[in-house]
């Protein structure tokens, strides 16, 4: 393996599967995402969506990374405009997975060969999410 490393901020995932949950307590339907991260070696991740007001359409969340598996898991919240998009677009079987860039507040140290390597358990801020809808 290289050993030369390098610090990205992206996490580009494919979703491989979505359901909705709705709760008797929230007013709001929830969203989760099971995802292959695609450049980060091996890894996968659980991402939960629920929507906000308009005033807050700007994606914000956090993604919790463990440093011995190769497993996240995130919330993200998102303008309900987008949640309605988002919910749309997974509810049909498009030609290639929905896609996710999200981009966090730091950055992680990434090997060449797309090995992440953290000493301990981090949580990131999400400061950006950017859905790739396949059309054709």
């Amino acid at each position: 393996m290289s050993q030369q490393w390098e610090n990205t901020d992206l996490i580009q995932m494919s979703v491989q599967t979505a359901e909705m949950r709705f709760e008797p307590h929230l007013d709001d339907p929830i969203l989760f995402l099971s995802c292959s991260l695609v450049n980060i070696a091996r890894g996968s991740c659980h991402l939960t969506l629920t929507s906000a007001l308009p005033a807050t359409a700007d994606a914000c969340g956090e993604l919790v990374i463990s440093a011995d598996r190769p497993v996240m898991s995130g919330s993200i919240t998102v303008g309900e405009k987008q949640f309605e998009r988002m919910f749309q677009a997974l509810s049909v079987s498009p030609a290639r997975p929905v896609t996710l860039a999200v981009q966090l507040g730091d950055k992680l140290p990434v090997s060449l060969e797309g090995f992440l390597f953290i000493d301990d358990d981090r949580t990131s801020q999400i400061v950006s999410l950017q859905v790739n809808i396949p059309i054709k």
